[in-house]
């Protein structure tokens, strides 16, 4: 039988610390954890009774999830870390790059998007945190302008939003009932969307982690300059990588199901190195 041998037993033995590291990778391979969202009683069978009825609706068509709006809001803020090593200044000699930076004075944006077939719908920016007069200024004036030319028309659009509490208040329910009869997916929706579940929707597993990626690229400057990367990210992002982001709901749901469980996040990511 093949004997293991951990790194703090070595060091015990005060085995020199490159014998080990040495040791160390004949013996394992290494292991990065993987953040997931902290789930409550309850949340892994309504996550179950989702996905199910996802399934179900992919059977039907396959297309479903084409005409579903995945909504959610964010925060940008202009202490978030920088990845320094995405800047540089290609120069004969040294151009003593300098960017200001006014850690002094912070300041956030709140923005809402929405994503639709291969579109993006927004970036809206909220003046301060969400709340239920602000979403509803959303849902009657922004939306109608935002669908305005989409090909899928709002009668055959699903809508999707997580809990948020400035989203279910009883006016913005009555709203939704109106504009997305029987065909809206929420805390209080027709279908009910399972709390804590960032890995099902796609403005959560994918859309904020790319903008991000892109906007911070460079350290923010000012509340303004900030808004138009927002702006920009969103308009970047190539309709391919949405197809192909789309197409991924359909293992996330059936993965949720196979395993009868909560989290999926570490076997996504074990499946995609292999």
């Amino acid at each position: 039988m093949r004997n293991y041998i951990t790194k703090s037993y070595l060091v015990l033995l005060e085995v020199p610390r490159e014998s080990v590291r040495k040791i160390a990778r004949e013996l394992n391979r290494p292991f990065k954890y993987q953040p997931v969202q902290k789930l409550c009683p309850g949340d892994a069978e309504r996550r179950l009774t989702y996905c199910r009825w996802g399934l179900e609706r992919l059977q039907e068509d396959p297309d479903f999830f084409r005409n579903v709006c995945f909504t959610d809001e964010a925060l940008f803020t202009n202490p978030e870390l920088v990845n320094k090593q995405n800047s540089r200044w290609w120069a004969l000699e040294n151009p003593h790059w300098i960017v200001e930076q006014d850690n002094q004075h912070r300041w956030k944006l709140h923005v809402w998007v929405g994503v639709l077939q291969d579109r993006i719908l927004g970036p809206i920016f909220l003046d301060g945190n969400l709340t239920s007069p602000k979403y509803t200024t959303v849902l009657t004036e922004e939306l109608p302008r935002l669908m305005d030319g989409n090909p899928i028309r709002t009668d055959q659009v699903w809508w999707q939003q997580d809990g948020a509490p400035a989203h279910n208040s009883n006016a913005n329910k009555a709203i939704r009932d109106a504009m997305f009869p029987e065909r809206w997916i929420g805390t209080r929706g027709p279908v009910r969307w399972p709390a804590r579940s960032p890995d099902l929707t796609v403005c959560d597993f994918w859309f904020w982690s790319r903008v991000k990626e892109i906007v911070y690229e460079r350290a923010p400057t000012t509340k303004h300059d900030m808004r138009h990367r927002i702006a920009e990210a969103c308009a970047a992002i190539p309709v391919r990588e949405m197809q192909r982001v789309r197409g991924s709901i359909r293992k996330r749901l059936a993965l949720t199901v196979q395993q009868n469980e909560g989290h999926i996040e570490h076997l996504l990511r074990q499946r995609n190195q292999e």
